[in-house]
């Protein structure tokens, strides 16, 4: 389906505010939770996602609110795991399986008010005719890279690796002995917390964003 066709269907779902009891529906999947708090988008994505194995899968996203979101996939997860879900230009979400269905599973997105309200900006000017990829709805913007660098981990052991691609709010790396999920590391000048595992090494999360570009590679060899 094209952003175009995603775009006309979000137009209509996103008129429907959440607050009524969710209902036995003909559609091929449920949407949204059982009583709904949000307004919910059609938003059909590539989807990266973690399961408590820490081990990367993707799939394709079919709706998304500010308290939720709903997985195509073949992986049927258990209702209470934890998941962690990377999506291009809206960024990172974690929750726990609320629902599965035929064909893929729904998550309650855990994150503070703040973040809620902002994800729900985004949503709306999605719905509203906006670019995924514009400024004003994408949370970092990513960076490819091929460089070289030390990474320093909690106990003091410092390793090579490559990072891959960058924004101001994360890196991929490729590194053959990976820190565990949650382990705090720093590079260059940055700190940050490993956030997921990948076939060819993690994923960081700063602390804090970095304020600037070129802080990133301060420090890196």
């Amino acid at each position: 389906m094209t952003q175009r066709q995603s775009r006309q269907t979000a137009d209509n779902a996103a008129t429907n505010e959440s607050t009524d009891v969710e209902n036995n529906s003909s559609d091929n999947y449920p949407s949204g939770l059982e009583k709904r708090r949000h307004t919910r988008v059609t938003l059909h994505v590539p989807v990266r996602f973690l399961l408590p194995d820490n081990i990367e899968r993707e799939g394709q996203l079919l709706d998304i609110s500010a308290g939720g979101l709903a997985i195509k996939s073949t992986e049927t997860p258990n209702i209470g795991d934890n998941v962690i879900a990377y999506i291009d230009n809206l960024g990172r979400f974690a929750g726990a399986v609320a629902r599965s269905f035929d064909g893929g599973f729904a998550i309650e997105i855990d994150s503070t008010q703040r973040k809620q309200d902002r994800l729900a900006e985004q949503l709306s000017l999605y719905a509203s005719g906006a670019a995924l990829d514009t400024p004003q709805i994408r949370q970092h913007v990513r960076e490819a890279m091929n460089k070289n660098a030390e990474l320093r981990r909690s106990d003091g052991t410092k390793i090579q690796c490559r990072i891959t691609d960058m924004s101001l709010g994360g890196l991929a790396i490729e590194i053959a002995d990976r820190p565990p999920i949650g382990e705090i590391i720093q590079i260059g000048n940055m700190e940050g917390r490993v956030i997921r595992h990948s076939s060819y090494g993690i994923g960081i999360e700063f602390g804090t964003i970095a304020p600037r570009r070129r802080g990133l590679t301060d420090g890196i060899s």
